[in-house]
């Protein structure tokens, strides 16, 4: 647990992965509900947002791209505000805290805005927290434009669709995680303003403003990948027309070739003064001809093949 005094009348306790003992200082520094420190031990499955009397509880979860897996995970960040103090619970590191707090270690590195004591923290804290929101899904864009170029510029001409699947998984995971911050930042403007100040309205609009750049520019994401797809799909689909009848002209010849030798061998053209005669191979090598390019030119005449 770490104690920082950002201002006078502002602390900041940040308790990462919390013991017994954490949860007994917040118990007996701070009037928390014991069900609301009881959550603070376990796993929340979703976002939210509660105003009590004394205190707002925030439950937050920040969608962090891993390398490693290649997915998106996201990390749990309790936050528990009063009117001089801000509370941050979390079980694991979580990038956009630590990064937060070596830019603001100390109290002349707080933004200079009219919001009073921990509604300053909060919005310091979710400012920076969109911008790393924002950071975090430029790995899509690269994704998109790599995929773009695999199936317009490559050799290939198309990509497989575990790559697009891949992509497709990164903005879904993303959006569900993102959603829920809808509410609590409409709710932060619209029902926050007796908590924090009159001011904090205004200053709150820029977090849901900054929210919205970032949804867009999801939807935007989901657009594109899904006409990459279809067009990904609609050149698979041409590419495996043209191998089909490729297969099926081959097939089709060689089903005459062998029709052919079966019946010269099963003796069906005896009788026939040429096929009985010195010429007949030259016969038979004319008939199979002559029949290979009769179903050749079905199959250029129906533009089947060229």
């Amino acid at each position: 647990m770490k104690i920082m005094t950002l201002e006078k009348n502002l602390t900041w306790v940040d308790i990462e992965n919390p013991a017994e003992a954490d949860i007994e200082y917040l118990k007996t520094n701070f009037n928390f509900h014991q069900f609301v420190l009881g959550e603070l031990t376990v796993d929340l499955p979703s976002s939210k947002i509660e105003k009590f009397n004394d205190y707002v509880y925030i439950v937050l979860h920040i969608p962090t791209f891993d390398n490693v897996a290649n997915t998106t995970i996201p990390h749990e960040l309790d936050v528990l505000i009063t009117k001089e103090a801000l509370i941050t619970v979390h079980h694991r590191p979580i990038q956009t805290l630590q990064e937060f707090a070596e830019q603001h270690a100390t109290p002349s590195a707080v933004q200079k805005c009219t919001l009073d004591n921990s509604g300053k923290l909060l919005y310091d804290i979710l400012k920076h927290t969109m911008v790393f929101y924002s950071r975090q899904i430029l790995h899509i864009n690269d994704k998109i434009a790599d995929l773009e170029n695999k199936i317009f510029n490559s050799k290939n001409g198309y990509a497989t669709p575990i790559t697009i699947s891949v992509i497709k998984r990164d903005v879904l995971d993303f959006r569900r995680n993102l959603k829920p911050k809808e509410h609590i930042f409409t709710t932060l403007v619209n029902d926050m303003s007796e908590f924090f100040g009159n001011d904090a309205k205004l200053y709150f609009r820029e977090i849901l403003h900054d929210y919205k750049n970032v949804w867009d520019v999801l939807e935007n994401y989901k657009a594109t990948i899904e006409s990459l797809e279809n067009t990904n799909d609609s050149i698979l689909s041409a590419k495996t027309n043209e191998v089909i009848r490729t297969l099926t002209v081959v097939s089709t010849i060689l089903f005459t070739i062998g029709t052919t030798l079966a019946m010269f061998h099963t003796g069906i053209f005896i009788g026939i003064p040429i096929f009985t005669s010195g010429w007949h191979s030259f016969a038979a090598s004319l008939f199979i001809i002559t029949t290979v390019g009769a179903v050749l030119g079905i199959f250029c005449k129906k533009k089947q093949l060229f």
